[in-house]
């Protein structure tokens, strides 16, 4: 992989919360991973994705943490995902607005991230991909994430408590019972792909009750990401600094393609 994908630390930190609830030496486990040790006021800064879906991995396996993906998700919120992308969406007259403008904006929240529509019937299709990432284990954990901050830009049209006919992972995953208990009248797929949701057409006309159509500052193309080593270790810079910034494993670590699955890695 050329491109050294790059997540924003929000992402990581309720991953980081939960391993530490259950009594996890979490700094000791982001360091082995080449992680910042602490996020505060942290929230929109980066880091590198893979070594963010290692750590996920190894908190739940050593851990005994079932369902991590899940359970973070249940913690994040509209209000959890970047300026950038939540102006384009209070400002956006319908939601099928919003879910263009989010496809534009997506490299916010994950530098590789690519969201389109997708037309299928009498629904619509939200998807997501992370690029250059086929062949990667675990990534579900990154994906349940893309999912739901979708579902979340739609609840902002539809309302708190609209849940979507089908989820689907671009990863071999099958939710736990206890996963599905909480959405009964969802199907789960997985193995697409791209992951997606799915919302029926007759949504995408709804007004946004937030009635603020402003223009949105600086409404211009979104950040341009550097696709060069260089570039990632810029942008991922100030995640380090009170650590005394990057080290040359920490670099090392960001440019590793391969995603450990075993608990003892």
């Amino acid at each position: 992989m050329t491109v050294i994908p790059l997540t924003r630390c929000q992402f990581l930190i309720p991953f980081a919360e939960l391993h530490s609830e259950i009594g996890g030496p979490t700094a000791a486990l982001l360091a082995k991973f080449q992680l910042p040790t602490s996020f505060e006021e942290k929230a929109d800064h980066y880091v590198p994705l893979l070594p963010a879906v290692r750590f996920a991995t190894a908190a739940q396996q050593k851990q005994g943490l079932s369902e991590i993906a899940f359970r973070a998700a249940q913690r994040l919120s509209f209000e959890h995902l970047s300026e950038a992308l939540r102006a384009r969406v209070r400002h956006a007259p319908t939601l099928l607005v919003a879910l263009q403008q989010i496809c534009r904006w997506a490299p916010c929240e994950d530098t590789i991230l690519q969201l389109w529509l997708e037309p299928s019937g009498e629904s619509l299709k939200i998807c997501s991909k992370l690029i250059g990432t086929e062949g990667i284990s675990h990534l579900e954990i990154s994906q349940w994430l893309q999912n739901i901050f979708v579902l979340h830009i739609v609840r902002q049209f539809a309302g708190a408590s609209w849940s979507p006919r089908v989820i689907a992972f671009e990863a071999l995953y099958a939710p736990s019972p206890e996963v599905q208990s909480h959405w009964p009248n969802t199907r789960f797929m997985s193995g697409q792909k791209a992951s997606w949701i799915e919302v029926p057409v007759g949504l995408l006309s709804l007004a946004n009750p937030a009635n603020d159509f402003r223009p949105t500052p600086a409404d211009h193309e979104p950040q341009s990401f550097g696709k060069d080593v260089v570039s990632a270790l810029k942008l991922s810079l100030p995640s380090y600094l009170d650590q005394g910034g990057l080290t040359i494993m920490q670099a090392a670590e960001m440019n590793r393609p391969g995603i450990a699955g075993g608990p003892n890695s």
